[in-house]
């Protein structure tokens, strides 16, 4: 991603060795990284900081933090978890997750995805930005001419 800043990840996580890993590759990959390790403190971190990305824990899952993480804030959520059986990606994808990785983390891969998804997050609100644009000068060229 070429970007001279780089936006916040928020890492959802009760796991302090995951949320150890995942902080350091992101933070190595030059991101501004938040971590909450219980919803509470994810849904405060949303609210104040309006992160660009989030990483969830799966099993934090049936507390439906996904679902009201959404509600406050149109970022991505990427699902983390040990879970590999197909329902439990489905389920995750469901919730309007737009990905899911397994673990043991490739770190890797997960920066991979982190910026693939932010990148199309941008490149998607750029996109509306442009029809925003061309919606108004088509008005005008309407308005020109009429009699």
């Amino acid at each position: 991603m070429n970007q001279t800043k780089r936006e916040t990840v928020l890492i959802v996580d009760d796991t302090p060795a995951n949320l150890g890993v995942l902080f350091e590759s992101l933070r190595q990959a030059g991101f501004k990284v938040l971590i909450a390790e219980e919803s509470e403190r994810a849904v405060k971190i949303v609210e104040t900081f309006q992160p660009a990305i989030v990483l969830l824990d799966m099993a934090l899952l049936d507390t439906d933090l996904c679902l009201l993480l959404k509600e406050k804030t149109d970022a991505p959520v990427i699902f983390l978890s040990v879970r590999t059986g197909m329902e439990y990606k489905l389920r995750a994808l469901d919730t309007d997750a737009v990905d899911y990785t397994t673990e043991p983390f490739h770190l890797e891969e997960v920066v991979a995805r982190v910026e693939r998804h932010l990148e199309l997050r941008n490149l998607q609100t750029r996109l509306e930005e442009k029809n925003v644009v061309l919606e108004r000068e088509m008005r005008d060229i309407c308005r020109l001419r009429m009699p």
